[in-house]
């Protein structure tokens, strides 16, 4: 079991350092004092904060729920709790360290396990998971039975029947049963609608199967000749079909064959007509030659015409001697006169040559455009020709898987003149033997089954509230009153407390009321709520030791935490508050109480929080 230390708190409420050392087994009363203000009373001395720094420590948070710019000291940065914890099962000390800064900052938490830091936990929420994991409590636990706040009394006595069931619930290990009647339900569930369904189907089935089988047994004896030659009648008319269109198939071929050697005479036809297009190409080239070689020739002659026609324009007469001459040319009026008609003629031959070409290269030209158009048709007829080729082959084929068919058919023909009605018998009761044979193994099957179902009715019923889980609430109930009656024993009252658990009623169903009643010097008194503030404290105590004792008797060995940390108690006077001193110092448990001071209260063990000019310190004397 863990047992708490020491713990270390900085700048926490009014708090600037603040150191606390635990007593094992021992309980430390706390006591305040305020010196700034003259008459007032132990309020506002700090005293809180050191259950607070607790509860920071452990959860993170503080109890109260408020902001950490509440709870930081005024004009501080940062709060720092440091707690160390040992336990000698284990062989372990852990040490908390949580820094909480007065801004958006992340929180910052350090654990140290003997002395060795534990650095695999990425974010806070894994190191708060981390401590309560290692300590074996939940934070709920923490909270309600470990530290005790004004007004945060969760005993056992004090809480509503939800939280008393849920509190029976725990203890009672009902999420164990709870698994097991979720298995049981879970199994219920698979045979109703999976297993048991499956094979009464299949068994119906077999049943089915059974039934055709043995009157075709009895048809057989009784129309085996009728059936054989309605049988033989049957296949006859399946060859004549087969004969019928292998016929068919037979025909298409041959038109085919027709078709193909159609179209084979069409293209050797056409072949003769394309014969000699390599020379009727290389004539076109040169056509085409010669024809480019004549407008290169008129085009020249032409621009020589023009430029005679615009000299011829330009002739100037002299005025004195008469002559003409052509200004800036290098040809005479007489040059100009006689080319121009050479040049006109020149014109008019090369034009009527690139005519006749042109007309030639035309005809040229048709002749290849006709060797195209029957190359064109050769291909077509080509391609014609292949599908008709592949059709024959895909008809040859079927030919072919006609006379498997065939062949197949004939042999049955062989085997039906030859069978006889005791070999069909032999095969139909083979069948009905193996059908029966199997329907005997689903039936046995499905007798084991039903069993099965019977069987785990009885354990949903007895391991339900009408059973197991009663009497195990009954024990917890049970165990509960008897410790807290320990404790009320122990601590000298005259108190002790009567549950009334659960009850199952004759109707079957489960009266699950729980009553609590007080016992006074061994006589029934009346119920828990009727008693006094002072008397319901004193057993509300001894119900949170109880219930806090439980929770580290049930937890994984080793595991578990001593402590009990109570702040206030309300409703009690004094005599009242030092009957709680004498019974939390008789606990065994390592106890923090904060109280008002009340006269000299019985307690070896006492510090004081005394806050002076705006600072709390602890001190072992005021």
């Amino acid at each position: 079991m863990w047992h708490p230390h020491n713990i270390v708190i900085k700048n926490l409420f009014s708090h600037s350092y603040s150191e606390l050392n635990f007593i094992t087994g021992q309980m430390v009363l706390i006591l305040g004092e305020v010196t700034d203000e003259a008459g007032s009373d132990s309020n506002g001395a700090g005293k809180s904060a050191i259950i607070e720094g607790i509860t920071l420590a452990v959860t993170g948070d503080v109890w109260r729920g408020i902001g950490k710019e509440n709870f930081i000291k005024y004009n501080e940065r940062s709060c720092v709790v440091i707690m160390k914890l040992n336990n000698d099962v284990l062989k372990e000390t852990m040490i908390i360290e949580r820094t909480i800064f007065n801004s958006t900052a992340s929180s910052k938490l350090r654990i140290y396990i003997n002395d060795e830091e534990i650095t695999d936990l990425p974010t806070l929420n894994d190191g708060n998971k981390f401590i309560l994991d290692r300590l074996g409590i939940s934070k709920e636990d923490f909270l309600n039975y470990y530290v005790i706040g004004q007004g945060n009394n969760k005993s056992f006595f004090s809480a509503g029947d939800a939280k008393q069931k849920e509190i029976i619930s725990r203890f009672s290990n009902f999420h164990n049963i709870d698994k097991i009647c979720d298995q049981i339900d879970d199994k219920i569930n698979k045979l109703n609608s999976g297993s048991i369904p499956s094979l009464e189907l299949s068994v119906r089935q077999l049943d089915g199967h059974i039934d055709t089988l043995e009157i075709r047994i009895k048809d057989k004896i009784e129309n085996f000749e009728i059936a054989k030659q309605e049988q033989l009648i049957r296949i006859k008319e399946t060859i004549a079909i087969c004969d019928r269109n292998k016929s068919n198939l037979q025909v298409k071929i041959d038109d085919d064959k027709i078709s193909i050697q159609n179209r084979s005479s069409k293209i050797d036809a056409l072949k003769l007509k394309i014969d000699g297009v390599e020379e009727i190409q290389q004539e076109l080239k040169k056509v085409e030659k010669r024809c480019k070689f004549i407008r290169v020739e008129l085009l020249d002659v032409r621009q020589m015409q023009s430029t005679l026609k615009v000299q011829s324009g330009m002739i100037i007469q002299c005025p004195k001697c008469k002559n003409e001459f052509i200004p800036e040319s290098d040809l005479t009026v007489k040059e100009v006169k006689e080319s121009l008609p050479v040049v006109e003629e020149n014109i008019r031959l090369y034009e009527s040559e690139e005519k006749d070409w042109d007309v030639h290269m035309d005809e040229i030209k048709v002749q290849l455009q006709q060797i195209k158009e029957n190359q064109s048709r050769i291909n077509v007829l080509q391609n014609e020709i292949n599908s008709y080729q592949n059709l024959s082959e895909e008809y040859q084929k079927q030919i072919g898987e006609i006379k498997d068919q065939k062949n197949y058919l004939l042999l049955d023909i062989a085997k039906n003149s030859k069978s006889s009605v005791d070999k069909d018998l032999i095969d139909l009761k083979s069948k009905l033997r193996i059908q029966i044979e199997e329907r005997i193994g689903q039936r046995k099957q499905l007798n084991e089954l039903q069993k099965e179902l019977e069987d785990l009715k009885f354990y949903q019923f007895h391991f339900s509230r009408q059973g197991f889980k009663t009497y195990l609430a009954n024990k917890s109930i049970k165990t509960i009153q008897d410790i807290c009656n320990y404790y009320l024993k122990r601590f000298q009252t005259n108190l002790q407390v009567d549950i009334s658990g659960f009850k199952i009623l004759k109707s079957g169903e489960v009266r699950d009321k729980i009553e609590i009643s007080i016992l006074k010097n061994g006589i029934k008194k009346g119920v828990f709520n009727q008693y006094s503030g002072g008397q319901k404290s004193r057993v509300d105590i001894c119900g949170i030791i109880a219930i806090n004792r439980l929770i580290n008797n049930t937890v994984e060995p080793g595991k578990g935490l001593d402590l009990l940390a109570i702040d206030e108690i309300g409703d009690l006077d004094a005599s009242g508050k030092f009957e709680i001193v004498k019974i939390l110092e008789k606990s065994d448990i390592t106890n923090l109480l904060v109280m008002h001071e009340v006269g000299d209260l019985p307690c070896k063990n006492k510090i004081y929080v005394v806050y002076k000019s705006g600072h709390s310190i602890i001190t072992e004397k005021r």
